[in-house]
């Protein structure tokens, strides 16, 4: 990812140099190989093109065409790609939209590591996971020109923490860890909680009917089956003796 040429990038086609220059600071050498090449090929052309020519020119340059059939960005790190050009900010100190406008998404790219757009997250959704997927085979990868931290979204993180994997559709597909189960509780009913049960008791109580007393008398005597324990009363009325009739004085025999 690091092939980064860190300065002008340059290649010939028969006699045409071609020059792309990035930094404005590398213009004074790149018009020396364009007067160099020129003293060695009677019939040269040079076509310049860049950030750097598209902001201060290059009168040097036989043509600064806007477009090109090369990929000049594998010039400068073969393992680069663009995915989106341009940027929807404005700041003053960038070039940007000075020089590539508006953000646009690019309908195809060539899958590559270094990913090199302006403001990627300001893509659409349906662009950033495309981008995501594309760069699954890669065992890493980065975001050269940084990523716009107040743009970020939760299906940003989803699909960057997790590039070997779909991003999920909603934060609610993201399985959750069930909660422990709630143990049961050792405190005391409170008062009116008891009140209510004693007073539910006192109510199923009252609702029993009484034993309804038996009419049949039992045997008594020899042979008497023993009274059960629910016989309490005894057998003779309280109060009250049974006594045997005395005998009276016997009649004089004698007249």
């Amino acid at each position: 990812m690091n092939h980064w040429r860190k300065d002008i990038a340059t290649w010939r086609s028969g006699n045409t140099l071609h020059l792309s220059v990035v930094f404005t600071w590398h213009l004074t050498k790149a018009a020396q190989l364009a007067d160099d090449f020129r003293r060695d090929h009677k019939t040269a052309r040079i076509l310049a093109g860049g950030p750097a020519v598209k902001l201060q020119g290059a009168p040097w340059a036989d043509e600064t065409p806007d477009t090109t059939p090369f990929d000049v960005l594998a010039m400068h790190n073969p393992c680069a790609t663009f995915t989106t050009r341009g940027c929807p900010n404005r700041c003053p100190f960038c070039a940007v939209p000075k020089i590539e406008g508006p953000l646009r998404e690019l309908p195809t790219w060539k899958p590559a590591p270094t990913v090199c757009d302006n403001n990627l997250l300001a893509a659409s959704r349906t662009h950033f996971e495309k981008v995501i997927d594309s760069l699954r085979p890669f065992p890493a990868c980065d975001f050269n020109q940084g990523l716009d931290a107040r743009l970020l979204k939760y299906w940003h993180v989803d699909g960057l923490l997790s590039p070997t994997d779909p991003p999920s559709d909603s934060p609610s597909t993201t399985p959750k860890t069930p909660p422990p189960p709630k143990r049961p509780s050792t405190a005391s009913p409170p008062a009116a909680s008891r009140n209510d049960t004693l007073a539910s008791t006192s109510s199923s109580a009252s609702t029993i009917p009484p034993k309804t007393p038996t009419t049949d008398s039992k045997p008594s005597g020899a042979g008497a089956s023993d009274p059960t324990p629910c016989d309490s009363s005894p057998s003779t009325p309280p109060n009250e003796t049974t006594t045997s009739p005395r005998a009276g004085p016997k009649p004089n025999s004698a007249a």
